[in-house]
C-alpha cells in the first residue's frame, strides 16, 4: 500500500507539514451499519476528535458475519489525505492474532481475567479452521446469517486482517473499551457518560469535537 506509507514517514505531496493523528476503530458493527471509527488530533494541547461526519464521504458499512472484508484502510487513507493528517497510532477494538496453539487464553485475556474483566476467548488458528467449516456447512444448508455458529468469534478474523492491513499505515494497538473505562476510573451504569466525560476532559481530550451522526 504505497499510498499509505507516506503517513508514517510524514511526507505528503499537497499538504506541507502534516498534523499528527490517532485513529480508533470498533469492530462491533452490524450489517449495513457504518464502521465506528474516530480520528483525533492535537489542538492547543488538547486531543480533539475530527468531525468525520462532516466529510463529503462516508465510512464503509458492515457486511455482516458472512463477509469479513471491508474498505477500512482505504477510508482512513482518504480521511488522512483530505484532512492533512499523519497517523501516529491506530487503536483497534479486537485481538490482533489467534491464540497460540497449546494455550488456553492470550496474554491480554489472562490479564483481563486477573482484573475481573470478562471477554471472549480468542480461538487458535486450528480452532478457526473448524469454525469456518461449520459456518460453510451452516450456510450451505440454507442457514440464516443471523444464526451463524460462533458469531461472537468470527468477527475476530476481521480484526486480524485489520491489524495486518493497517499496520502499513501506522503502529496498531489492541484496546478493550471496558478495560479502558476501568483505567480511566469510569464506573458502570448511569455514571458512565458523566464519568467518561470528566475523565477524557481531565486527560486532555475535548469531547466537543465528536461528530454527530448523519441520518442513514
Amino acid at each position: 500500500m504505497r499510498i499509505a506509507r507516506r503517513y508514517v514517514s510524514g511526507s505528503s505531496s499537497g499538504h506541507g507539514a502534516l498534523r499528527l493523528g490517532f485513529a480508533g476503530i470498533d469492530l462491533a458493527f452490524a450489517k449495513r451499519k457504518r464502521l465506528p471509527v474516530a480520528l483525533c488530533t492535537w489542538v492547543d494541547g488538547r486531543l480533539v476528535p475530527e468531525p468525520l461526519g462532516a466529510l463529503p464521504f462516508e465510512p464503509p458499512r458492515g457486511s455482516g458475519n458472512a463477509m469479513v472484508l471491508h474498505e477500512d484502510a482505504t477510508y482512513l487513507v482518504r480521511v488522512c489525505d483530505h484532512l492533512g493528517v499523519r497517523l501516529g497510532r491506530i487503536a483497534i477494538d479486537a485481538p490482533s492474532a489467534p491464540r497460540l496453539a497449546g494455550t488456553d487464553r492470550r496474554a491480554a485475556e489472562l490479564a483481563m481475567d486477573r482484573a475481573g474483566i470478562s471477554c471472549f476467548s480468542t480461538p487458535s488458528a486450528d480452532d478457526f479452521s473448524e469454525i469456518f467449516t461449520k459456518v460453510r456447512r451452516h450456510l450451505g444448508q440454507g442457514g440464516a446469517e443471523n444464526r451463524i455458529p460462533h458469531a461472537n468469534q468470527i468477527w475476530m478474523v476481521v480484526g486480524f486482517r485489520l491489524f495486518s492491513r493497517l499496520s502499513e499505515l501506522a503502529p496498531c494497538v489492541e484496546v478493550f473499551p471496558q478495560a479502558t473505562a476501568r483505567v480511566l476510573g469510569v464506573r458502570s451504569g448511569a455514571q458512565v457518560r458523566v464519568g467518561w466525560r470528566r475523565s477524557t476532559v481531565g486527560g486532555g481530550c475535548d469531547p466537543h469535537g465528536l461528530a454527530r451522526r448523519r441520518g442513514g
